[in-house]
């Protein structure tokens, strides 16, 4: 069925799509007359017109050696209608012209509609094809690597800097400057989180926040800072979990949750520290990731690092 042999036209139309429109048309126009003598008559003389067909396709496939199954079975359909035909002494009627045009705009149909749909089924496929291989290539290690070594590196250290959780295994040090009430930092959370848990990464969580007052930031990230410093490494996770996983950011209900007794007030050293370093490195964006202390690539998302770095 997919042979060069197996086409009409130089290839225009198949022989499998032929054989669906002569069935659809032909039922169709059964149904449509009502089963009228007429119609049968019609048929009976279209089904001498397949035996060509039948003739050009059992002989391509004896030369082949590739006999098809489907094709044999619609073979011997279609024979089956020319014996039955033939042995039954069917008399035929002239066709009314309106008949033979009804008929060939029921055999087109099929036809006409798959030229229209099969250009876009290709499209869709070749792009799929493309996105495979494009996922193969940014999923090898190496890529990232590659690339990361050609973007913007971090000028300044962040030692001592923000929230960090280890992993004695980790292969990559992955720095999220990100905003506490930030929809992509929340999406990114579980992601990156994951990648800790499975001991890929070492995570550190710096803030893009100001010191003053006026910055509504400032106390959810105090909080982190407080909880961290405490040195409970569970607690501090669960902390970032419930924030960043809360559909709602509700500061008075993570604080309840988390009591302090003056903790908080401790924090304005770290939060300048964490805000001189996202102004020297002109942080503008959030969730900004780094790797290794280069930024990630922009052909990278998020969302690749769960595969790239596993």
């Amino acid at each position: 069925m997919d042979s060069k042999q197996a086409t009409l036209f130089n290839g225009t139309i198949s022989l499998s799509l032929l054989g669906f429109s002569y069935f659809f048309g032909t039922l169709s126009y059964l149904v449509i007359s009502g089963f009228s003598f007429a119609a049968f008559s019609v048929l009976g003389l279209l089904s001498y017109i397949t035996l060509p067909i039948i003739l050009t396709s059992i002989y391509y496939q004896a030369v082949l050696k590739q006999w098809c199954k489907f094709c044999i079975i619609i073979q011997a359909v279609l024979i089956g209608e020319i014996g039955i035909v033939y042995f039954s002494g069917f008399n035929f009627m002239a066709i009314a012209p309106e008949n033979l045009f009804l008929l060939l705009a029921l055999f087109l149909i099929p036809i006409l509609g798959w030229k229209l749909i099969k250009p876009m089924l290709d499209k869709e496929k070749e792009s799929n094809v493309h996105k495979r291989a494009l996922k193969k290539i940014k999923n090898n290690p190496n890529v990232l690597e590659g690339l990361l070594v050609k973007s913007r590196k971090i000028k300044t250290v962040t030692t001592g800097l923000g929230i960090t959780l280890f992993n004695d295994t980790a292969k990559y040090h992955v720095i999220k400057v990100c905003n506490p009430y930030c929809g992509p930092c929340a999406k990114a959370h579980p992601i990156l989180e994951n990648l800790v848990n499975a001991g890929k990464i070492n995570l550190q969580v710096l803030f893009t926040v100001h010191a003053n007052g006026e910055d509504v930031k400032a106390k959810p990230v105090s909080h982190f800072l407080a909880i961290d410093e405490l040195g409970d490494r569970s607690r501090i996770r669960q902390a970032l979990d419930d924030w960043y996983l809360a559909e709602k950011k509700d500061y008075e209900t993570f604080a309840t949750k988390y009591p302090m007794n003056g903790e908080l007030e401790k924090q304005t050293t770290k939060i300048e520290a964490m805000r001189q370093w996202c102004d020297a490195e002109n942080i503008t964006l959030t969730p900004t990731i780094f790797i290794n202390g280069y930024e990630l690539p922009k052909e990278y998302s998020i969302e690749d690092l769960k595969e790239v770095l596993q």
